[in-house]
């Protein structure tokens, strides 16, 4: 029953979350652990050679049940999302890794940053922090505003501003952008103008 009850409870989260686990599939391996015991109790008989011996000579019917798992198991990885996500190297942001780059050579091992890298729901995707190497907050565009910028800067010393969404988030928020003006740019090679905003959050500058 307690197994039951875990695999019921898991399904409901998937049904009532169904869009974010469109997107993030791997809050489902929760539910893995209770499956692979419910199937073994299931597929039990399949590896009971008394049972088999009923069915079948036992030599054919171990064939049978090994070649019956061999291609579930083949379909079962072909079908899941593994292999794009783990051993493709193009389904990387690589601008991400880029800018990561850039910003462990303008910001030092010590200092705070804030990042915005999404237009929205990407608040709990510091993707650019964690390229970065360094430390701070991740919010997204619909999130973040002067306020809260100014406040982690006087209150908790965040030193520098980044953002992968480069000119279009200057575009999209014109309260941001004014802040964001108040304060020296850190400059950037050709590569990243207009692809990366970095503001220098500790040199206030007049207007």
């Amino acid at each position: 029953m307690p197994v039951l009850l875990w695999v019921l409870g898991a399904f409901t989260l998937i049904v009532v979350s169904a869009e974010g686990q469109w997107n993030h599939e791997f809050h489902q391996l929760p539910m893995m652990p209770a499956l692979a015991l419910v199937f073994g109790v299931a597929a039990a008989p399949l590896f009971d050679a008394e049972y088999l011996k009923r069915l079948m000579r036992i030599a054919p019917a171990v064939a049978v049940v090994s070649f019956v798992l061999t291609v579930t198991s083949v379909q079962a990885f072909r079908g899941s999302n593994v292999i794009p996500s783990l051993y493709r190297p193009n389904y990387l942001a690589q601008y991400f890794v880029t800018h990561g780059d850039f910003v462990q050579t303008v910001v030092p091992p010590d200092a705070l940053i804030i990042t915005v890298d999404y237009s929205d729901y990407g608040a709990n995707s510091p993707m650019l922090v964690y390229w970065s190497r360094r430390q701070g907050w991740a919010f997204d565009a619909a999130t973040i505003s002067p306020a809260v910028i100014e406040r982690l800067r006087t209150h908790y010393g965040v030193a520098f501003f980044f953002s992968s969404m480069g000119d279009s988030l200057r575009q999209s928020r014109a309260d941001l952008d004014y802040y964001l003006d108040g304060f020296d740019r850190v400059p950037l090679p050709d590569r990243l103008q207009g692809r990366l905003v970095a503001v220098d959050l500790r040199k206030p500058r007049t207007r």
